[in-house]
């Protein structure tokens, strides 16, 4: 009874706020329905002082003598109707390629260049092809509007799913996900934005072409009511008003025009907005409804213990050079980690780190090349079926819940267990009381904490980590190291490559320590510790040793 009073009082605010949402785009809508309407006002007083056109008095008169006659309504809803129909068929068109194009190199190859070819042709230029090949029908003003509507949206998504970092699309693969998941998971994601613009955009793009596609001609009904729906419409108002020199009834289709953009671009904002929050709402209630079982069969031990790394999984780079087009960044590197060591890699910004664990992961990177071997396993280089990746900026998934983020990371297992590690590494990483929160809705920390947690539940045998922690302040810094040396260093020893440029980090988390500095490296051996506390081997003299030994090591390059 609980249960379903806490749901319905859930579903109670849902709709609240969706009520609230939609107020506010109404209020909106009534302030930019009037602010047009007072600048029309003014415009048409200028014309009428200027030119002689109707004044605003008369411009109402033939509003209201449409109205009577029932023109006005039909009007509206043809051109409504033709706009509508237009932008349904270009904008799914123009965001599916562009999806294709910006995602396959090889389609973007054979597509690119001539898509862009076909963009420059200007819309208006087809009006008479349109023409002769469909006469008046409806299909070629539809033609015409797709479009136009198509290469805004094929653009605009094109453009944004070439921005889709590689790393993410990697890290999704890391956790088994298929295409289709990544497409809703991470791509949709990183396109949304630009997606909104360009179907907003293209939505008044598509008014505009209506208005010049009517202008073209259409059937005038011979008596008013005989004739088919597709007649007529405020564009060719428009135009049979200034034949019939009638400038009254030209203005206000002209007015008609502006309030129908208005009316129609807050429609689709609102609409956007109510979806973003139900599917928001939807997807944290799915979460608490999927994570809130019974574990008291699985104990932390039996959990913890199926993290355990087979033994098998070293690295080694031999006479390996890095570089980025015809600049070389990283030479004669050599170096073997054995399976379960945790390396860390230091040097100054710009000496190659990143470009390294891009090169053993096998990260597509433009320009990057490699020269000697790399030894993943038995590998050439990594797969993601291979390596745990967590990056400077924790690219968790933003529109999935925290408890749902590291669900992935369980692929294969079955629900009683998914839900028992997902709450055992909720506790373990300190995340429990956002739970339930998106991956939005966190904080930089909590993040790190949340890829790290992602990472650990994900039994790879490699985990590579750039940069985690630079942009952390020094208490969520300390954090985030303290639970890598409890989950991965005392715990499941994953191989690890951890670039970092502090050196605290380095001595505390690492067993060997290398040191890029062009084509001279250094390698530092680290004791081992027992003790998950290393509080007194960072006040040793030892380590004071080592720390001055690093920074002048970085300091010769």
């Amino acid at each position: 009874m609980t249960r379903r009073k806490d749901h319905t009082d859930k579903v109670g605010n849902v709709a609240i706020a969706l009520q609230r949402i939609a107020w506010q785009e109404l209020r909106s809508l009534a302030i930019k329905i009037g602010a047009t309407v007072l600048l029309m006002g003014a415009l048409f007083a200028f014309l009428e002082a200027k030119f002689g056109f109707p004044n605003l008095i008369g411009i109402v008169s033939s509003i209201r003598e449409q109205w009577v006659l029932g023109e006005l309504q039909h009007d509206i809803a043809v051109t409504s109707a033709r706009w509508l129909l237009g932008w349904s068929i270009g904008a799914p068109l123009g965001i599916a390629i562009g999806l294709l194009t910006g995602l396959s190199r090889a389609l973007r190859y054979v597509f690119e260049a001539s898509l862009t070819m076909l963009r420059s042709v200007p819309f208006i230029a087809l009006v008479p092809v349109s023409i002769v090949i469909f006469g008046f029908d409806e299909i070629g003003k539809t033609s015409i509007i797709a479009w136009a509507v198509f290469f805004v949206c094929w653009l605009a998504t094109h453009q944004s799913a070439l921005s889709v970092p590689p790393e993410d699309i990697w890290r999704a693969k890391s956790l088994g996900l298929g295409p289709m998941a990544r497409l809703r998971i991470v791509i949709s994601t990183h396109i949304s934005s630009s997606l909104f613009i360009a179907l907003r955009t293209s939505l008044l793009i598509a008014l505009i072409v209506v208005a010049v596609a009517e202008l073209t001609g259409s059937t005038e009904r011979p008596v008013f009511g005989d004739a088919p729906f597709w007649t007529e419409g405020l564009g060719y108002r428009i135009f049979e008003a200034n034949d019939r020199a009638r400038y009254d009834i030209l203005l206000s289709s002209i007015a008609m025009f502006s309030i129908l953009g208005v009316v129609g671009e807050r429609a689709f904002v609102t609409l956007w907005h109510m979806l973003n929050h139900t599917l928001r709402w939807e997807t944290r209630r799915r979460s608490r409804n999927a994570f809130a079982g019974n574990t008291d069969q699985f104990s932390e031990t039996e959990i913890a213990q199926t993290e355990q790394l087979d033994d098998g999984a070293g690295i080694r780079f031999s006479d390996l050079a890095i570089g980025y087009a015809d600049r070389l960044i990283v030479s004669n590197l050599s170096l073997d980690v054995k399976p379960g060591e945790i390396i860390c890699v230091l040097g100054q910004s710009g000496i190659g780190k990143t470009s390294l664990l891009k090169a053993a992961a096998g990260i597509p990177a433009e320009g990057l090349w490699t020269r000697g071997e790399i030894k993943i396993g038995t590998q050439s280089h990594a797969s993601p079926e291979q390596v745990s990746l967590v990056l400077q900026d924790a690219p968790v998934f933003r529109t999935l819940t925290v408890s749902q983020n590291l669900a992935l990371a369980n692929q294969g297992k079955s629900t009683d267990e998914i839900v028992a590690r997902v709450q055992f590494a909720l506790k373990r990483f300190r995340l429990e009381p956002v739970a339930h929160n998106l991956g939005s809705q966190l904080s930089g920390g909590q993040r790190q904490r949340l890829a790290l947690a992602t990472a650990y539940l994900n039994s790879h045998a490699f985990l590579f980590c750039d940069e985690p922690n630079a942009s952390l302040d020094a208490f969520q810094r300390r954090l985030i190291q303290d639970l890598f040396i409890d989950t991965i260093k005392f715990g499941s020893r994953r191989t690890t490559l951890w670039i970092t440029h502090d050196v605290d980090e380095a001595l505390r988390l690492a067993d060997r320590i290398l040191v890029l500095s062009g084509s001279r490296h250094g390698i530092l051996e680290l004791p081992s510790h027992t003790d998950h506390d290393t509080a007194g081997w960072e006040f040793s003299d030892e380590y004071f040793q080592m720390r001055r030994s690093i920074f002048e090591m970085i300091e010769l390059d």
